[in-house]
């Protein structure tokens, strides 16, 4: 739950730091080198058995160069241009492309139950994006957010392939450097580095670094071990949940009925893909779509 909240709050977060007049990539440049240096640090005081291979480290650091950098990049602008809980809505179709996707390379076979989600999920996602109701629904924002659920999928597959078992805080520790790498580079080129934000700024890019990212990585790993991968990911369902609270409560954001409706087909999807994942797989996921 420590977990889904703290993932649950980067929307908001997002849309407050953006009132700084920070951009997404000086935003995104912050949170990933600070939370790149914690994790470093959780993995050096967990000890050698932690600590990833060469291969492992390079690998990771691969796909938060290009693919988790293009997950969340893609979120973040979404957020420029949608409400917060639209755009986490959208995004949570994620864990069912994940499935889908896994059937379509021959990792697993479609099961029953992925037959059910999947249409749920796709009805839900409509009824968010045409239900109207939450601000001007901006058809790029939507593609946006849509976009980083196809890349959250893409990260997914990829990093059960190419990294293999590596710790969740250690994959993260590399992803996390990969990202940094990528938005600071990004960011000094547009002149956009957050080095002359405001203190409330850099509040934020803190509070998106350590809650967003360290405690909810960590949690997510300490969490799964106690109660179990198919619980933890049951209970990762609440991200989308907090997040339209949040968005609500801080924002002033609302949700028309039939978007609520959509966002419930969307959630549980994910519980029904959740539940099935879980019972087959002795890890939880690496990261979520947020």
């Amino acid at each position: 739950m420590v977990s889904a909240c703290s993932y649950g709050a980067t929307g908001v977060l997002g849309k407050l730091a953006y009132d700084e007049d920070l951009s997404v990539t000086g935003l995104l440049a912050g949170r990933f080198a600070l939370a790149a240096v914690i994790l470093w640090a959780i993995v050096a005081a967990l000890g050698p058995t932690v600590r990833p291979t060469r291969r492992g480290t390079l690998a990771g650091v691969g796909l938060g160069l290009v693919v988790y950098a293009a997950q969340t990049g893609s979120f973040f602008w979404a957020l420029t241009r949608l409400d917060a809980a639209l755009a986490v809505l959208l995004v949570y179709v994620a864990p069912v492309l994940v499935a889908v996707g896994a059937v379509t390379f021959g990792r697993e076979r479609l099961t029953r139950p992925q037959l059910v989600a999947l249409p749920v999920a796709l009805a839900g996602t409509a009824l968010v994006a045409t239900g109207g109701g939450i601000g001007a629904v901006d058809g790029l924002g939507v593609l946006l957010a849509l976009g980083c659920a196809v890349a959250f999928a893409a990260y997914m597959l990829l990093s059960h392939a190419v990294v293999g078992h590596v710790h969740p805080v250690a994959l993260s520790a590399t992803v996390c450097t990969g990202c940094a790498i990528s938005f600071t580079t990004a960011a000094a080129i547009g002149g956009d580095l957050p080095i002359g934000t405001s203190g409330r700024g850099w509040l934020l890019i803190v509070a998106l670094a350590i809650m967003s990212t360290v405690v909810a990585i960590t949690a997510l790993a300490a969490g799964t071990a106690r109660v179990g991968p198919s619980s933890a990911t049951i209970l990762s369902t609440f991200e989308p949940l907090v997040a339209t609270i949040l968005a609500v409560a801080l924002l002033d954001e609302r949700l028309a009925s039939l978007q609520v409706l959509g966002g419930v087909l969307v959630v549980g999807s994910a519980v029904i893909v959740g539940i099935n994942w879980g019972r087959r797989s002795a890890t939880p996921p690496p990261a979520s779509p947020l």
